[in-house]
């Protein structure tokens, strides 16, 4: 009898530790905003927008789409990214890679990207961004990128 009381305090101590000595795993929202950037192998400023998928609590998915506006052959850039924000003080910085499709009339290219960039603090409803990326395919191409995620 004083055997199964002894078990039974000696497991529930046990889950409370764990409960009150781990953490909260905490996904952040789905998010939506605008981006605009400069492409320095087009040598044209792009439009477009992003959506932030989180797929763990520091990875996302980031799918955009950018517009050159004014360019000729009206081209565009589809982009299909998975972020990670390394653990750091306020996760801030985020490293990532992906597929990139930029079409202009006449054809497209496909290829890859890695990317690093700067996200607003997570506490914040709208989180700015600001990002540089290489795109890697028949046409190499570097980018700069700003931009606001706002929470759905």
């Amino acid at each position: 009898m004083v055997l199964a009381g002894l078990v039974a305090v000696t497991t529930s101590g046990v889950a409370q530790r764990r409960i009150r000595g781990g953490r909260a795993v905490t996904v952040e929202p789905l998010g939506i905003g605008p981006r605009v950037g400069y492409d320095f192998d087009v040598d044209h400023l792009f439009v477009g927008g992003q959506l932030n998928l989180p797929v763990g609590r520091r990875w996302a998915l980031a799918p955009s789409v950018e517009f050159y506006p004014g360019a000729a052959g009206a081209p565009y850039r589809f982009n299909a990214d998975l972020k990670y924000h390394p653990r750091t003080a306020y996760g801030f910085f985020y490293v990532g890679g992906g597929f990139s499709y930029f079409h202009v009339s006449g054809g497209g290219d496909a290829g890859g990207d890695v990317l690093a960039g700067w996200e607003g603090r997570r506490a914040y409803p709208v989180r700015p961004f600001l990002e540089g990326k290489v795109v890697f395919s028949d046409r190499t191409s570097v980018n700069v990128e700003a931009g606001l995620n706002f929470p759905l």
